[in-house]
């Protein structure tokens, strides 16, 4: 096996932001850890860069701002996900910079993002000399450490949204995320290099659902949701366009024309694995709410 490209999570940070040097000191520009254990690259790069290190995603406005996203590289599926929670909040512009991952992982960084770095493009656990994590304190010691963001005052709608919906941990929406889309594929035995499977899984379901509801039916239903599937949810939804009527049939189409793949047990299996998933985030009584607006044949496939 050939030597890791990287001593530790610190050097890759400082790695990254060499990288990034044409953001020092940029004055709309955050840091932004994908997870916990991203904290120390994140933690050089912002330091580097002379610039804020967020972090929880909500912490502060990120309207017209420059967000740069960093991961070492151990969560780097879930990117596309995180990305598409960030285009929610309004940024001007995000940039991926992810310390080690696959090269066609790294390739996949640009399409989502406005603009992606890495340092190797190797498998994340063979880059790294030590992946030792630090502690809780350890890590907050890190964030202290960083100047603190300069926090513009929210508008009305922004100081009402935050009210609404609390300051969530990054860390814990992405974990939250990764379980959900770990329950699909262990149900099919899928590898986690065919992430994007499930993601487009998810993605499908929720969409034809979110449609087949009414407008209020749809928003109690994402309050549930942890927030990146939330964002997924929402996307390219057109409220005066819902509800729309669809039996099994329908519904099951719409998934299958939203779903790219072939998998074995057909269209109503996947729909039923997604539903057993989402169930285990959602409420029974949620569940019944929705189940009570179907016709049968068509709320015979959820939970």
């Amino acid at each position: 096996m050939p030597e890791p490209a990287l001593r530790d999570r610190h050097e890759a940070g400082r790695l990254l932001a060499a990288l990034l040097s044409r953001y020092q000191d940029r004055p709309d520009l955050i840091v932004l850890s994908l997870t916990r254990g991203a904290i120390p690259v994140a933690y050089e790069v912002a330091i580097s860069l002379g610039v804020p290190l967020a972090e929880h995603l909500e912490a502060q406005p990120l309207g017209d701002r420059t967000v740069i996203l960093v991961d070492d590289g151990l969560a780097a599926d879930t990117v596309p996900a995180a990305v598409e929670a960030l285009r929610r909040l309004g940024p001007s512009r995000i940039v991926v910079a992810v310390a080690a991952a696959p090269a066609e992982t790294c390739r996949s960084f640009a399409d989502v993002a406005d603009e992606a770095v890495w340092v190797v493009s190797s498998v994340p656990a063979d880059s790294y000399l030590d992946l030792t994590e630090g502690s809780d304190d350890e890590l907050r010691e890190l964030l202290r450490a960083v100047p603190p963001p300069k926090k513009p005052q929210p508008s009305t709608k922004e100081r009402s949204r935050m009210s609404m919906t609390g300051y969530p941990s990054f860390d814990t929406t992405v974990q939250k995320t990764n379980r959900l889309l770990k329950e699909i594929e262990q149900e099919y035995g899928w590898p986690q290099e065919r992430r994007g499977q499930s993601y487009h899984a998810l993605n499908a379901v929720l969409h034809a659902l979110r449609d087949r509801l009414t407008v209020e039916e749809s928003a109690q239903l994402a309050a549930q949701l942890p927030m990146l599937v939330r964002g997924m949810y929402y996307d390219g939804w057109n409220p005066t366009h819902v509800p729309e009527k669809m039996g099994r049939d329908e519904f099951l189409n719409r998934v299958r024309q939203e779903f790219p793949y072939e998998v074995d047990g057909g269209t109503e299996l996947l729909v039923q694995t997604v539903f057993q998933a989402l169930g285990h985030h959602v409420s029974e009584g949620e569940w019944n709410d929705i189940k009570s607006t179907m016709p049968r044949d068509l709320a015979a496939v959820l939970p």
